[in-house]
């Protein structure tokens, strides 16, 4: 197949892809089932809920859009890891224990170099160290999390292992 018509026929494919996998309206509003990792290396299932009652007052998905592009995005996917591991469901896996999500998002060097074995545990990413977020406040830090939830879980059909 030439080359423009082999293009033409990727574009057509890709839109035909999209339209098959895009939600309505209503389906974004439903809960999810995911299984996420916990810190004893096993899975929990868990709901996720595709609106803002899942999470503390003050959480603001669009403020947390906003954060997670300005902050995060250079180190960390929404489901995918770069050089940081994949946010889309750290909130599920640490929302038991905030005030360490809250203080290894401020100072994740520091809690490290303090012997904290979460953080040790993180820093299997290798050399690259996250670095301190200090004027993050824990709404904020809520907000990115509850954004990259949210959008970790569009298109989301099965339980997730």
């Amino acid at each position: 197949m030439p080359a423009p018509y082999y293009l033409l026929f990727l574009s057509l494919l890709l839109i035909l892809l999209h339209a098959c996998v895009s939600k309505s309206e209503d389906e974004e509003s439903t809960d999810v089932l995911v299984s996420v990792p916990d810190t004893s290396a096993s899975h929990r299932t868990i709901t996720v809920r595709r609106d803002m009652s899942r999470y503390p007052p003050g959480t603001d998905y669009a403020q947390g859009k906003e954060l997670f592009r300005a902050n995060c995005a250079v180190c960390h996917g929404i489901s995918l890891a770069l050089t940081g591991p994949a946010l889309g469901f750290a909130w599920a896996k640490y929302e038991d224990d905030r005030d360490f999500m809250y203080a290894y998002t401020r100072n994740a060097p520091a809690l490290t170099a303090s012997g904290n074995s979460k953080a040790i545990a993180l820093s299997y990413w290798g050399p690259n160290v996250m670095i301190a977020f200090p004027s993050l406040t824990d709404t904020m830090i809520n907000s990115i999390l509850a954004y990259a939830e949210i959008e970790a879980t569009k298109g989301t059909r099965y339980i997730l292992d």
